[in-house]
C-alpha cells in the first residue's frame, strides 16, 4: 500500500490450486501473486471499483431495488431504460412495501390516517390483488367511511371471482377462494 503498486493474477488459471488450498485444514491460505503482473495504471483500479458499483447497481435494479449512485451527500438517480422484468420486479417491491407499511400503521401504530393514505395509493397502483381492497375496507370501516368500505370489499370479491386458478394453485394450508369470499361478505354484513 505504501508504494501504491498493484499486482494481479488470474483466478481462473489458478482455480484448482486455490481450491486445494482453501479446502486444506490449514487456517491460513497463502496466495502468491507474481510481481511481474504489475498494474501500472491506477485508472484500472478505479475502473474495477466503478464496475463493481455498476454490477451491484444492475443486480439490485433487476431484483426490483433501485438505488442511488454517487457518494456523500449528493446522490443521483440514473436515467435508464428499464426492461420488462425490471419494471415488474420494481412494481412487486412497491406493492409489498406499501402493503407492509399500511398494515403497520393500521395494526401496530394505530395511525389510521396514514394507513388510509398508503392503502388508497396501493389500491390505485395495483388493482389485481384482493387483499389490498380487504385492508382498505377494514381501514375505511374503522374510520367510519362505511360506503367506501363496502365498495372496497365488493371490489375484493370481484377480484376473487375473476381468479379461476386460485384453488388450483393453492396449497393445502391456503384458504379456498370460496372461503375468502364468504369472509369478505361477512365483513360487509358488519357495516
Amino acid at each position: 500500500m505504501s508504494s501504491e503498486q498493484c499486482y494481479w493474477m488470474s483466478i481462473n488459471e489458478h482455480k484448482n490450486d486455490l481450491l486445494k488450498k482453501i479446502q486444506s485444514p490449514s487456517k491460513k491460505v497463502p496466495i502468491t501473486i507474481d510481481k511481474s503482473h504489475m498494474l501500472v495504471e491506477k485508472e484500472f483500479v478505479k475502473q474495477i471499483n466503478e464496475d463493481i458499483t455498476s454490477i451491484g447497481f444492475s443486480l439490485n435494479l433487476s431484483r426490483g431495488f433501485p438505488q442511488f449512485t454517487g457518494t456523500g451527500y449528493v446522490k443521483k438517480i440514473p436515467l435508464l431504460i428499464l426492461s420488462g422484468p425490471v419494471i415488474h420486479n420494481i412494481g412487486v417491491n412497491i406493492r409489498l412495501s406499501l402493503l407492509f407499511l399500511a398494515r403497520h400503521y393500521f395494526y401496530f401504530s394505530n395511525d389510521k390516517d396514514q394507513a388510509y393514505f398508503l392503502c388508497k395509493f396501493l389500491t390505485e397502483f395495483d388493482k389485481q390483488h384482493y387483499d389490498h381492497f380487504v385492508l382498505m375496507g377494514q381501514i375505511c370501516s374503522s374510520l367510519g367511511k362505511t360506503d367506501e368500505s363496502k365498495r372496497n370489499y365488493e371490489t375484493a370479491i370481484e377480484i376473487c371471482k375473476l381468479d379461476k386458478n386460485w384453488d388450483k394453485r393453492k396449497t393445502t394450508s391456503d384458504t379456498s377462494i370460496k372461503d375468502i369470499i364468504a369472509y369478505i361478505q361477512k365483513e360487509i354484513t358488519k357495516l
